[in-house]
């Protein structure tokens, strides 16, 4: 793919990103004041308001995933095989998050829905946090990424710990403090997306120019 003609995907993708986190951040602002970010977790927020902007948020970051593997790719970037399907794994399962919501909080079972939802957005994050550690050794072996090299690797650190204590707040803590991890997890994830996005924005960017200056 020419970088050239493909300007629109980078672009596309960090809009999208950006998009996602203020949708997500004013879905919590307006929500229910019964919901805390603290205890309750982003499907909580997105539950209790079907459609709305956190809903939203959560769609627009699973699909904007698709346009920035593709300008990655068209900017050279060290994209394996394994990435590639980590990443499609992170936006078909954000967008089925999305999609199928989570049981209210008043539910007192879990429903058919409810559990394709947690086991939806368990896969997008997992794919994602695996796709960042592999990534991260990818970059070290292209000079125009290699300094993102380590942010990407200590994001997905981050995210990695966070998890871990999603997972501890789940089954063994009472649900203690698990909005808390999730958010830093998901702030960790969209973090470096919006790292790679604008990095590779500029490589495109770069490319433009070259290519008019060559042309004159």
């Amino acid at each position: 793919m020419d970088p050239r003609h493909l300007t629109w995907l980078g672009y596309s993708a960090l809009l999208g990103l950006v998009t996602a986190v203020i949708a997500t951040l004013l879905g919590h602002f307006e929500a229910d004041a019964v919901l805390s970010p603290f205890g309750h977790t982003i499907s909580d927020y997105a539950a209790a308001d079907r459609a709305g902007a956190v809903e939203t948020g959560i769609f627009l970051a699973g699909l904007a995933a698709l346009p920035l593997l593709g300008v990655m790719k068209a900017v050279g970037a060290p994209i394996s095989r394994t990435v590639t399907v980590l990443f499609g794994l992170w936006s078909g399962g954000l967008l089925v998050t999305a999609i199928v919501p989570t049981d209210p909080l008043d539910h007192l079972t879990v429903s058919t829905a409810g559990y394709v939802h947690r086991y939806a957005s368990t896969l997008a994050f997992a794919a994602l946090v695996a796709a960042g550690i592999a990534l991260a050794a990818g970059l070290r072996r292209s000079a125009a990424w290699r300094d993102l090299s380590g942010v990407v690797a200590g994001l997905s650190a981050v995210a990695v710990l966070s998890a871990a204590a999603v997972t501890w707040a789940t089954y063994f803590g009472d649900r203690m403090l698990i909005g808390l991890s999730e958010r830093v997890m998901a702030a960790a994830m969209l973090g470096m997306l919006i790292i790679l996005a604008v990095r590779a924005v500029h490589l495109q960017r770069l490319t433009v120019v070259s290519a008019r200056a060559l042309a004159a």
